[in-house]
């Protein structure tokens, strides 16, 4: 008896077979198969409708450790030889996180601050999950009353550290933990659990270690994890600030970036909502935006231009030819009592990027608390009289001397800093002088934390008519 198949043999999805003699069915276009799971990336809950394998790649993502939904969408690819549709749902745990980059304005530049930002409002990834950042990091110290017992911190076991906090199961998982105590290691994450208690490998003696190091800042514990497929190729979602192309001046653009590929642009958007191009509801609304979801988060007046947001943008420090060094932070004291303290900031630490620190102080005017954009950090001193507060490598030294009016439990000290990645801008564009001359741009050729550089035989300074202190743009 002759028996014909219908559908992928090997593969993924539906097969029909026909016994003789009832050989009606007729060859067609194939149906449809659906697969629920657990995918890299993709909003939860919502089915995706695929056009096919690359879409698929875009909209769900790599091969994961905790499931067989993405293989078997491969084979269903592969196997099924494009025949049918393929619908995918992806499920979670309902907790994943989700990436946010905060947008700042301009506003203030002009009448003379350093930066002067403000929060415009944020782009949150669609989708948690690893595809939501590139990097994650947290930094915090170890209870102070516990450390330095005779057997270590009662927060550290030989193969966990119980930060305190509350977390997303695993999400630490994969990523590593360094005690800053312990100056030859950093442990690899195994797990954590939702109370915060991270693990590592069981070969490892975090207490036995941190007992006999004496690295600086002795409280101090780093987490750090980088996103990866299941090759080790680094992802992330990324966007970048353009200027508008139509009215460079009163609008902008957003452009954002797949691991390092281009995905969506949108090229004229305004801050103003009575106009039809108002960035929140140009980006929500598109149908062909998978990626961000865009808040309004600015109170002030938006329809001035300086409200648009920037990659980078302020004041200039220095000029040379090939050289354009970024601003000093700004510094804001908030005092009910009047305390005028002088603070300097004498060094930028290696986590530090553009981002708000605001130090609050504690214990009867004696203490700081520092809080940044990746943890709180505990520094005590006797007395702010020039000590400096150096919060390690991670964040910066600076020094807070109380002026005629001391500083009180409940004054804070915050710091707008602007920093970069080293390395980031290379291939990107600076512009000097941009209210002045916004046709006069240059390539970046390298950069550190607080500096851009061009090629030798460039000039910044377009011949000596541009000095530090204009408005530059990157």
């Amino acid at each position: 008896m002759t028996v014909r198949r219908f559908g992928p043999v090997l593969g993924a999805g539906v097969q029909v077979s026909e016994e003789e003699p009832q050989q009606q069915i007729e060859q067609a276009p194939w149906g449809v198969s659906a697969l629920v799971g657990a995918f890299e990336k993709g909003p939860p809950g919502e089915p995706q409708f695929l056009a096919g394998r690359l879409d698929f790649d875009k909209r769900n993502g790599g091969l994961i450790e905790d499931g067989d939904s993405p293989q078997a969408s491969r084979d269903f690819y592969k196997l099924g030889r494009g025949a049918g549709e393929l619908i995918t749902l992806r499920i979670t745990g309902g907790d994943e996180k989700k990436a946010i980059l905060d947008l700042w304005t301009r506003q203030g530049i002009t009448v003379g601050a350093n930066s002067g930002r403000s929060l415009l409002g944020t782009l949150e990834a669609i989708n948690g999950g690893r595809w939501a950042g590139r990097r994650d990091v947290y930094v915090d110290d170890l209870d102070p009353t516990d450390a330095g017992g005779p057997t270590g911190p009662d927060v550290l076991t030989p193969t966990t550290l119980d930060t305190g906090d509350t977390m997303v199961e695993n999400e630490w998982r994969g990523g590593t933990l360094q005690l800053k105590k312990v100056t030859t290691r950093v442990y690899r994450i195994v797990g954590n659990t939702a109370a915060g208690v991270v693990s590592v490998e069981a070969d490892q003696d975090l207490l036995a270690d941190w007992n006999a190091g004496a690295g600086t800042p002795a409280n101090r514990y780093v987490l750090s994890r980088v996103n990866a497929d299941h090759l080790g190729n680094e992802q992330q979602l990324a966007a970048e600030i353009v200027v508008g192309e139509e009215n460079p001046t009163g609008e902008f653009g957003i452009v954002l970036y797949e691991d390092d590929a281009e995905v969506k642009r949108w090229r004229n958007i305004s801050t103003d909502p009575a106009k039809r191009n108002y960035w929140v509801n140009v980006i929500n609304s598109d149908p062909s935006n998978y990626w961000v979801v865009a808040t309004d988060l600015y109170a002030g007046d938006k329809t001035v231009a300086a409200v648009r947001p920037a990659n980078f943008y302020g004041l200039s420090k220095t000029l040379t030819a090939t050289k354009l060094t970024l601003p000093d932070p700004d510094v804001t004291v908030n005092s009910v009592g009047g305390a005028d303290p002088t603070v300097a900031i004498n060094s930028l630490g290696s986590l530090v990027r553009s981002q708000i620190l605001t130090g609050t102080v504690e214990n009867a005017g004696a203490d700081i608390r520092w809080t940044t954009s990746i943890g709180p950090v505990q520094i005590v001193t006797a007395a702010f009289t020039g000590v400096p507060f150096d919060l390690g490598e991670e964040f910066l030294d600076v020094t807070v001397t109380n002026g005629g009016t001391p500083l009180a439990d409940g004054d804070t000290v915050v710091l707008n800093v602007i920093a970069l990645e080293p390395d980031e801008l290379i291939g990107g564009t600076v512009w000097p002088d941009f209210v002045n001359e916004p046709d006069l741009a240059f390539t970046i050729f390298d950069n550190d934390r607080v500096s851009v550089d061009v090629r030798t035989g460039l000039d910044l300074t377009d011949g000596g008519s541009i000095a530090a202190g204009e408005e530059f743009l990157l």
